[in-house]
């Protein structure tokens, strides 16, 4: 207003600056640092969690491989929960719609390592399949009638050479 004014005097617009000062200190002292974080980048754990939940489900659980063929894999239970202990922690850092970058870095990382951990304890199978003895069975059977029949035509001769 005072600027408007034509008539103000000097002692008027010198009090409407020392006004407008004050105002403005007193407003700058208010301020406050913002609160906003950027959202966390989850691209990366998101992709890094399904890969891991595969590679969970990959190999077979055994307690010494015997029973899985060698052409195949195997962990121990306590390995695969071990494993599936660090992919929901991963998940759960995923979940968390205040998860810091930083915490999303960690979980990467803290995935990672657990997933090396978990291929490297990863084995080949050692079952070997029982012989197949049905061809043996076969041949021992046949054998056994052979035998049997040529005794019998054996006995027969000699019964009937020893009765003349």
């Amino acid at each position: 207003a005072v600027l408007e004014d034509a008539d103000a005097t000097q002692d008027q617009v010198d009090q409407a600056v020392a006004d407008l000062a004050a105002a403005t200190e007193t407003f700058n002292a208010a301020k406050e640092a913002g609160s906003y974080v950027e959202p966390a980048d989850k691209t990366a754990l998101a992709a890094a969690i399904a890969e891991a939940n595969s590679n969970a489900n990959d190999p077979a659980v055994s307690t010494d491989g015997t029973d899985v063929l060698p052409t195949e894999q195997w962990v121990t239970a306590e390995e695969l929960a071990a494993y599936q202990a660090a992919i929901d922690a991963a998940q759960a850092v995923l979940e968390d719609t205040d998860a810091t970058q930083a915490e999303v870095d960690q979980a990467i990382t803290d995935l990672a390592a657990a997933t090396e951990t978990f291929n490297a304890a990863k084995e080949a199978g050692s079952y070997v399949e029982p012989a197949n003895t049905e061809a043996l069975a076969a041949a021992i059977a046949d054998a056994t009638y052979k035998h049997l029949t040529m005794t019998t035509i054996d006995t027969v001769k000699i019964s009937v050479t020893t009765e003349y």
